[in-house]
């Protein structure tokens, strides 16, 4: 009896199809191990990166991943010191807090820019729309750029005082 069930499912399993987060139609048994483990782990990568984009608004624009090399390549080099690697990471792992993060977890009395005082302080508006910090895109070619205005914001940054500000501005840029 257990050699027939065994037997159907054996059978059953052979038409399984599975496909891809690429779209591509993937049968288990007729690729390698390692191949399969691969698209395995890609898979729950992207639902990895989806999940938190359906309920955070600071996360959205992210569905489909990131690019790996690009965001990582400044991680990687040895001309960035520890402390510039750590501020990096915490941006990347959402560690730091704006102040409308802040505002709606009930730890800040409001969401306005701690900076300007106006406007919603979100990621948008901080890397790219709070005008303290005009000087310094213009410095970096960001300022009148259509373009880096509507890239999606990064995930998570604090708002901190204005050298710290200043520092984390210019690690948004390596990023």
């Amino acid at each position: 009896m257990i050699q027939t069930y065994f037997s159907l499912f054996v059978v059953s399993i052979q038409f399984l199809v599975f496909t891809a987060a690429s779209g591509d139609d993937i049968e288990p048994l007729k690729v390698n191990a390692g191949e399969w483990g691969h698209t395995v782990r890609d898979g729950i990568r992207l639902a990895a990166w989806r999940s938190p984009a359906r309920r955070r608004q600071d996360m959205r624009g992210i569905e489909n991943g990131i690019d790996r090399e690009a965001t990582l390549v400044r991680l990687r080099s040895s001309r960035t010191c520890p402390l510039q690697k750590g501020v990096l990471r915490a941006i990347l792992a959402g560690a730091f807090w704006i102040q409308n993060r802040a505002h709606r977890a009930r730890q800040a009395a409001t969401s306005t820019c701690s900076h300007c005082k106006s406007g919603v302080e979100d990621h948008h508006h901080l890397w790219w729309r709070c005008p303290v910090w005009n000087e310094i895109r213009q410095r970096h070619g960001l300022y009148g750029h259509g373009v880096a205005a509507s890239w999606p914001s990064q995930p998570a940054a604090l708002c901190l005082s204005a050298p710290k500000m200043f520092f984390l501005h210019r690690a948004a840029l390596w990023i």
